[in-house]
């Protein structure tokens, strides 16, 4: 018994650590560490409001570009992601995106 509540409490434990690491393009938005870094990221274009109050996400995917780690983080309108999508690629390490590296707008 006690050995089944260890690891019901292991796995607990193991599963909100994730969650809290978790980053989506809501979470950049309203994260007091990445909310500068993405209104400047933003700054110029007229984004749905979905995408910062709320648009289906999931957490981001890692990949490697060169030498570095990015996250690929996307959403959609709700009840409308066949219409309506957005994704990021995006620097924690730098606070940015891609295209801003890439001379973009």
């Amino acid at each position: 018994m006690f050995k089944a509540l260890t690891a019901i409490v292991a796995l607990a434990a193991s599963a909100s650590v994730m969650a809290q690491g978790d980053v989506t393009l809501n979470s950049l938005a309203h994260d007091a560490a990445t909310r500068a870094s993405f209104n400047q990221m933003v700054k110029g274009h007229q984004l749905p409001a979905w995408v910062t109050t709320g648009g289906t996400g999931s957490p981001a995917q890692t990949v490697k570009l060169g030498s570095e780690s990015w996250q690929v983080l996307s959403a959609c309108k709700p009840h409308d992601c066949g219409h309506e999508r957005i994704a990021v690629i995006w620097s924690e390490k730098k606070q940015t995106d891609v295209r801003r590296l890439l001379g973009g707008r």
